[in-house]
């Protein structure tokens, strides 16, 4: 083919189904949990890959997308295994980590309640002094924990296991997989890096839970195939419970992919939930086929009990252990995982990259990636609109294969022309406030969004959300727009600010904090 061809069809392709491209050859790192900072760096971190045993070493990198460059920052804990979310001031709350008995040694000492692991740390990472720091220790572990931010900025810390040596032997003996679940929640409190004290949360739930707060104050907390709601406002469970059509369990061991579809710059519509992938049983094995059937979760806000599970368009290839990714123009991305098994134990390594409209509920193929993400992979949404991907421990753990590339994904809309260009926008902005956003491309602007920065781990992204912001008027170099109206839509701290022309192509995005 002539070169000039090549190059016509390579657009054409880009343009249709975007391209990969391998932005890290060697991290140093396997990004097992990632959190896109504030200042437009993005932290990875895990166990030292050359010693999964030790509890005081860990291995951390940034990466600073807009020159490729990666340095190492010191970590000198286990915190493979935490969970994390973002803190209203910018810094990364880490939750937990690896829990104890990672050898026969450990395992004796464990049984006899003589050896501590990292599932009782917490930690934060500060973006602007790039250190990290520890606080008081949880008064109970927690190893595969979910954290999620809350409407006023503080950080709800649920489930986890409080024992993970004592719950592996029950459910060997027993079958039961419910032993050893921390079911209390504690909340971290950012101004003063305290924790409240337990308190009762859910029985019989699983590990790494997916949560999400939603508009109108609820919690939405998924567990396996069954939802519940918690209301923030009265401080109670909704006392339905709400199944999924499909079968099979969509978090740990073999998870599927949770978001909260956007929130219209009115609010109109009723909040929407999004599960794609996961398995076909409750209690899958390495043989178990992963599912491709997706779903939505509708809140009904104001009969909460109304509120339901519905089928929506499948996806084209089953999967589980993949990753979903809010993206600039409204629509999600799915990336990564495999068509069969769990996650220490999958088989069928998916590549295909899937694109969901929310609006027509329909997805479209896009480019195959060339690196495999498996267990332990992580992506996240960046400030120019690609989207990087990095980790994975391949099909088996311990692990044969430790990813340390990292690969970038330039969806479609980055090959349809100029970006559109913010000058200036404010620093912070309050809610329900007016604010202006300077752009010479005012005119061509079709939407405006905050988009919170992704942390994720274990297929479990614990912060991102867009919330899609009313234009009330503009010129042709300035947008007035509306802040979101509360911390339910948009819990507080920081978020992308992204603006979108008439032709579906992203600004590059200002970080802008909520408060």
């Amino acid at each position: 083919m002539p070169d000039h061809q090549e190059t016509v069809m390579t657009k054409i392709d880009a343009s249709v189904q975007g391209k990969w491209d391998v932005a890290v050859a060697n991290l140093g790192v396997i990004g097992v949990h990632m959190a896109l900072l504030n200042t437009g760096k993005v932290l990875l971190f895990s166990a030292d890959h050359h010693d999964y045993e030790t509890m005081d070493k860990g291995k951390a990198a940034l990466w600073d997308p807009a020159t490729d460059s990666v340095t190492h920052s010191d970590l000198s804990r286990h915190l493979l295994c935490s969970g994390h979310c973002m803190l209203p001031d910018g810094r990364v709350l880490v939750v937990g980590g690896q829990a104890y008995g990672q050898n026969l040694g450990q395992f004796l000492r464990a049984l006899l309640g003589r050896g501590r692991g990292v599932d009782h740390d917490i930690h934060t990472f500060d973006p602007v002094t790039e250190k990290w720091s520890r606080h008081a220790d949880l008064p109970r572990a927690r190893w595969y924990p979910t954290c999620v931010t809350l409407p006023d900025g503080k950080a709800m810390l649920v489930c986890g296991n409080w024992n993970r040596i004592v719950a592996q032997i029950v459910e060997r003996l027993t079958g039961s997989d419910r032993f050893g679940i921390n079911d209390t929640f504690e909340i971290f409190d950012p101004e003063t890096n305290t924790l409240t004290a337990p308190q009762p949360f859910l029985k019989d739930i699983g590990v790494y839970l997916f949560v999400h707060v939603l508009p109108g104050g609820f919690l939405y907390v998924h567990s396996w195939n069954k939802t519940r709601l918690f209301d923030l406002n009265k401080q109670e469970w909704i006392p339905q419970v709400f199944t999924m059509n499909s079968p099979g369990t969509r978090i740990y061991p073999a998870p599927g992919t949770s978001v909260l579809l956007p929130i219209s710059p009115d609010n109109a519509q009723p909040a929407r939930v999004l599960i794609a992938g996961g398995s076909t049983a409750l209690k899958p094995t390495k043989q178990t086929p992963a599912t491709d059937r997706v779903e939505i979760f509708e809140l009904n806000a104001q009969d909460p009990g109304q509120s339901r599970w519905r089928e929506t368009t499948p996806l084209a290839h089953r999967r589980f252990v993949s990753e979903t990714m809010l993206l600039p123009d409204g629509t999600l991305l799915v990336l990564g995982g495999a068509e069969q098994g769990t996650g220490d134990h999958n088989h069928g390594a998916v590549l295909e990259s899937e694109r969901f409209d929310p609006v027509t509920e329909t997805w479209q193929t896009l480019a195959r990636a060339s690196i495999k993400r498996l267990y332990h992979s992580t992506a996240a949404l960046l400030p120019d609109g690609r989207v990087v991907a990095a980790g994975s421990t391949g099909h088996e753990w311990p692990p044969a294969e430790q990813e340390l590339r990292l690969e970038v994904f330039s969806p479609p809309y980055l090959a349809n022309g100029p970006r559109p260009v913010i000058n200036w926008a404010p620093p912070q902005v309050s809610y329900g406030a007016s604010f202006n956003i300077d752009t010479g491309d005012a005119q061509s602007i079709q939407s405006v969004a905050f988009v919170r920065p992704s942390t994720t781990t274990h297929n479990n992204n614990m912060d991102q959300r867009y919330v899609g912001l009313k234009i009330v008027r503009g010129n042709a170099a300035q947008l007035t727009v509306i802040a979101p109206p509360n911390g339910s839509v948009a819990p507080l701290g920081y978020y992308m600010l992204f603006i979108v022309n008439t032709d579906g192509v992203p600004s590059i995005a200002k970080f802008v904090r909520v408060q």
